[in-house]
């Protein structure tokens, strides 16, 4: 098992990331020009890093983690005969068509966790400070607890009195009042304006 690494971008962000603020986030953290930013996100695989050993893999993984891109390990596998890997080449060359292998995570001693696993250590966690509560004026006692006191239930009104036309009854038996009268008019007087 080899212990060096390639380190390559396709320009790939992580999910919820929009690529133009991860491009500053890279050029704030890792410090990449224009160009350098241009080509690492030209839609092609480039290569960053050409041969690293696994600590500087493992931080250059977690820089571009926190700018919101996905940089991939892929470890460096020498046939026995083959000449070393020679220099690192500088970053945003592209990688040769086919020389990838795929990486898996026991492989380069990184753990995978679930999907919605904490990503933090528990020593790596901020907790808030407890609150400090003063129970002095509380106190426990003994025996079942008072109910509070209800208003009195309404008693339903009485309706034994009332009962029920039949349909089409009329509901009013008292006579109808008789037709008013006309009022009397014998005082007044019209008077003749001419």
């Amino acid at each position: 098992m080899t212990d060096r690494f390639k380190l390559i971008f396709r320009g790939e962000v992580l999910e919820g990331q929009h690529p133009a603020v991860v491009r500053k986030r890279l050029a704030a953290l890792a410090g990449f020009d224009d160009a350098q930013l241009d080509k690492l996100f030209s839609g092609h695989p480039v290569v960053v890093k050409r041969e690293v050993d696994k600590p500087a893999a493992a931080r250059l993984q977690t820089l571009f983690g926190k700018a919101g891109a996905r940089l991939r390990v892929v470890p460096l596998e020498t046939a026995e005969g083959d000449a070393p890997a020679g220099p690192a080449a500088p970053a945003g060359t592209e990688a040769p068509a086919g020389t990838e292998a795929p990486a898996s995570a026991e492989a380069l001693g990184f753990e995978v966790l679930p999907p919605g696993s904490a990503i933090l250590r528990d020593d790596e966690r901020v907790r808030p400070a407890a609150p400090e509560i003063d129970l002095s004026g509380l106190s426990l006692q003994e025996g079942e607890p008072e109910e509070p006191e209800r208003a009195p239930a309404v008693a339903p009104p009485e309706v034994d009195h009332l009962s029920l036309a039949p349909v089409g009854a009329t509901l009013n038996d008292a006579e109808p009042p008789p037709p008013p009268t006309a009022p009397d008019t014998s005082h007044i007087r019209l008077l003749d304006e001419s």
